[in-house]
């Protein structure tokens, strides 16, 4: 790499970090990509539900049952779409959060939560129930 192919890479560094700027007082190192054996592990927690799946998305999850998004796993912690009948089936389990940068608040699970496969095989299915339906996506024509 030469001294200008050098200063061209360091100038698009500096300009992500300018665009994912983190918050005041947060350290860089606290985002991180969600490891496979978090997702296998909140996967087998749900197989009494028939339809759960998780797809990867830039470095994190989505987590689907009965065909709708019911959740994102991100930095390793479950966030579960909030619905009134899930807040209220959740009680004082949870804390509210941003999956990340610029999403809507979730429920941020506690992981003694995860842990118990019943209760979280309920909720996950509370929460799926009071979900609108996906919209259908429109064929794009060339």
């Amino acid at each position: 790499m030469n001294l200008y192919e050098a200063e061209s890479y360091l100038s698009a560094q500096n300009a992500i970090r300018e665009i994912i700027s983190l918050p005041r007082g947060l350290k860089q190192n606290r985002f991180m990509a969600t490891r496979q054996g978090t997702v296998d592990y909140i996967l087998d927690q749900l197989t009494a539900l028939r339809g759960v799946s998780a797809r990867k998305m830039f470095s994190e999850y989505a987590l689907y049952y009965d065909d709708k998004v019911v959740g994102l796993v991100c930095d390793d912690k479950l966030y579960i779409k909030r619905t009134d009948k899930g807040k209220k089936f959740v009680g004082k389990y949870y804390q509210e959060g941003n999956a990340y940068r610029g999403a809507k608040i979730s429920m941020v699970i506690d992981e003694d939560r995860i842990d118990d496969r019943e209760w979280l095989s309920e909720l996950i299915q509370i929460t799926a129930q009071y979900l609108p339906l996906p919209k259908k996506q429109k064929m794009k024509l060339k």
